[in-house]
């Protein structure tokens, strides 16, 4: 707890109490000068006011001024200052005609006592005589107060018995208090100035100038020779006053009224005034009884202080914690559970009467690249910026918070549609501003932009849900390109809790048990000849039904099972042709879809290999074909060599899009490149579109490779496709996916094509 403490703003205030001044030019004689001139001025002052010499120092300032210098500036300095005392007090003692030798003892203890002092707090880790909280006070008061003045009166004690011939039973005791008592009301003031705390800001001004009024007539009364048996205890009038400071005002207040007091209860005691000069015996007694009633009532308003300093602090601390627990420290915007609590409480009442509950997901665009170019720093910088337009940008009851990197949520409630739209347009005219940074000395503008999604939801919307929402639409801003906010509509809804059921099955149930094989038949739209089936998977979910790729797809590889689907598919794939060949006689060709991620599995070869051996497959009636997208690196390049060295076909889907251009045909030999559908569908209607077509199939045949087709919906686009001398054509007008039993309905015999004899076809429609 101690370490956290020190951590708070009190402590880091004190931290900065060192003046470093150590570094200016001529800043070591000039703190010679200084010291020595403040030093001689104050101990002058004592010597004339107090007679420490004749009567026994009741206070001796110049001890405390030594100390809490050495305290506030850089120990380079410290030769420095302790010359200064060197000089002021050798030289202001011997200007009053002590002995030489006298002198210098009273300078060498002198001398010694701060720097014994300040090395044991810097050694017990209170390097600067922080006076909070009280454990750092209580080593204040243990070795300034108490250490360095036993050994530095000490020292001057025995100059003063051996070369003036004083009592040591009276002259040790009265130098030693007089030193302590010169620390704790002179050093503190020094330590409390320096790290000055800012509580008094936060109290009335009327409140301190009362005190300080009171304090003051107070202090007049107590030590006005008034006379009578009384006067005696008039001293403890001042002990509430001292409270009132600790309690209200802090250290620094305390220090000052503690000094001010001693100053003048000292002078007037001395003076044979005051509630102590009427004790009896000689004026050392009084002095005596007046240092202990310093002595204690000052250390007692310094605990206080720093116990009431210890409760602030840790007040400060739990207040602190709290708000690290729920604020990003970056933005110092709420955090998830901040979200989490308030979107909850919004959905459990419904929004509100004016309107129901809004949840916007925001995403920087292209945020990596401002950290890649710029730095972290630079980054961090942008995205506080960012937070403090988002927060502009709405209304003071919605609830903006930073949920990841560069991802921010906005939640409004008891919003109508009409302040929901105005929120957003503010929101993307805000943020979507170059943003200045600086670099360099100079200042450059960044480019900033920000993809949203909107979702709406009332009591029975989870949140759950409603952030699946927004999330889904956040990535349909982003797919139309970015800079945009994208709504949520009950369709996409659909799809979040679609997506999260399959997800969840996806990840639990066997693939074999759920992945059920359907087979698009492919033709030859010159000769209308069977050229093969299509294996497309089909996910029964118990719940969602049958699913198709699209919709289950992603969900398989990001559980990573992937290789186990196609696995699947080219068994039962396999087994189907199996089957068609002993029933009907025919063995078409199949056709197995796979990701470019999945030919990195060095087994995928070892795979193919053994399913084709299981159901007695011949590896040239074997397509493996590749979808759209990803990358062919070495190891799926040697994957591919090894497909083909067992004889398997290699195909490629949706070229002409993505990454299935002329850079994926050099990479290796394939057998067959089929067209994306959205080429196919521009035929007939786009003569550029029916050019590129021609194009491709023509370079194709130049390359010995097979040009198919994919998507043929129309018989006009199967006619074209056959004027152009495409060779492979599949889609909906071919025939629909069907299962292993119906996809063989429209083929006769001879291996023909025969959409009228496909039950549900659009060539049969037609």
């Amino acid at each position: 707890m101690r370490e956290i403490l020190r951590q708070t703003p009190s402590r880091r205030r004190q931290d900065r109490a060192v003046l470093d001044v150590g570094r200016l030019r001529g800043a070591g004689p000039l703190a010679l000068v200084s010291m020595a001139v403040a030093y001689l001025a104050i101990s002058q002052l004592a010597a004339s006011l107090f007679h420490p010499v004749s009567d026994g120092a009741g206070l001796a300032p110049a001890a405390g001024l030594s100390l809490g210098t050495l305290l506030v500036l850089p120990r380079r300095l410290w030769g420095w200052l302790l010359a200064g005392v060197a000089v002021a007090e050798l030289g202001g003692d011997l200007s009053r005609g002590y002995p030489v030798a006298v002198c210098l003892g009273w300078t060498v203890g002198n001398v010694v006592e701060p720097l014994v002092a300040a090395t044991l707090l810097r050694w017990v880790g209170n390097r600067h005589g922080a006076l909070t909280p009280l454990p750092r006070l209580l080593e204040f008061l243990g070795l300034a107060v108490v250490a360095g003045p036993l050994v530095g009166a000490s020292i001057g004690t025995a100059a003063t018995v051996l070369g003036l011939g004083a009592s040591l039973g009276q002259t040790w005791p009265k130098f030693v208090i007089g030193d302590a008592l010169g620390v704790l009301v002179v050093t503190p003031v020094i330590l409390a100035w320096g790290a000055r705390r800012t509580e008094w800001h936060r109290r009335s001004r009327w409140e301190a100038l009362a005190m300080a009024a009171s304090a003051l007539a107070v202090t007049i009364l107590v030590f006005s020779d008034l006379g009578g048996s009384w006067t005696a205890t008039m001293a403890y009038l001042l002990i509430p006053f001292f409270t009132w400071a600790a309690l209200r005002f802090g250290m620094l207040t305390v220090s000052v009224l503690s000094m001010v007091v001693a100053f003048v209860s000292t002078y007037v005691t001395w003076a044979g005034a005051g509630p102590f000069a009427h004790v009896d015996g000689p004026r050392q007694h009084a002095v005596t009884l007046l240092q202990m009633f310093l002595v204690v009532s000052v250390s007692t308003a310094f605990i206080l202080a720093a116990l009431v300093s210890d409760l602030r602090d840790g007040r400060q601390v739990e207040a602190e914690l709290r708000h690290r627990a729920s604020h990003d420290v970056l933005t110092g915007l709420p955090n998830r559970a901040v979200l989490a609590e308030a979107l909850g409480a919004a959905l459990g009442h419904g929004g509100s009467a004016d309107g129901g509950v809004a949840l916007l997901v925001c995403d920087v665009d292209h945020f990596k690249r401002v950290n890649d170019t710029y730095g972290h720093s630079a980054g961090d910088l942008f995205l506080v910026e960012l937070s403090r337009r988002l927060r502009a940008s709405v209304r003071a009851e919605d609830l903006v918070a930073r949920i990841s990197g560069d991802e921010f949520v906005v939640l409004l409630t008891g919003a109508d549609a009409v302040t929901v739209d105005a929120v957003c347009d503010r929101i993307l005219a805000t943020l979507c501003r170059p943003v200045p940074l600086a670099e360099g000395g100079s200042t450059r503008e960044v480019p900033a932009s920000l993809s949203a999604g909107l979702a709406l939801g009332g009591p029975d919307t989870s949140a759950a849900q409603l952030f699946g929402a927004a999330d889904l639409a956040l990535y349909e801003a982003k797919r139309r390109g970015r800079g945009q906010v994208a709504r949520a509509d009950e369709r996409l809804v659909a799809q979040v809790r679609e997506r999260v059921e399959v997800e969840r099955d996806v990840s639990s149930a066997a693939v074999s048990d759920r992945a059920v094989c359907r087979y698009q038949p492919q033709v030859e739209p010159e000769t209308g000849q069977l050229f093969g089936v299509r294996a497309r998977p089909r996910w029964q979910h118990p719940t969602c039904g049958s699913l198709d790729e699209d919709r289950f797809l992603p969900a398989v590889e990001s559980a990573g099972r992937s290789q186990e689907l196609f696995s699947t598919v080219l068994t039962q794939a396999l087994e189907a042709r199996r089957g068609w060949q002993a029933a009907l006689g025919l063995a078409p060709a199949v056709t197995v879809a796979l990701a470019a991620g999945q030919l990195a599995d060095p087994q995928l070869a070892e795979t193919v290999s053994r399913a084709l051996a299981a159901a007695d497959g011949t590896a040239g009636r074997l397509w493996v074909e590749l979808r759209p997208g990803g990358v062919l690196d070495e190891a799926a390049l040697a994957t591919l060599t090894q497909l083909h060295e067992l004889g398997v076909r290699l195909a490629v889907a949706g070229f002409g899009t993505g990454r299935s251009t002329m850079s994926l045909l050099s990479a290796h030999r394939w057998d067959l490149v089929s067209l994306d559908p959205s080429f196919v569908a521009a035929l007939g209607h786009d003569e550029p579109a029916g050019a590129v077509v021609g194009a491709t199939i023509s370079m194709a045949h130049a390359l010995g490779i097979r040009a198919g087709a994919d998507g043929v919906t129309t018989l006009e686009q199967l006619e074209r496709l056959a004027e152009l001398g495409c060779d492979v054509a599949r889609g909906d007008f071919v025939g629909l996916p069907s299962t292993a039993e119906g996809v063989l309905s429209h083929v006769d015999p001879g291996g023909r094509w025969a959409p009228e004899r496909v039950p549900g076809s659009r060539a049969a429609r037609a």
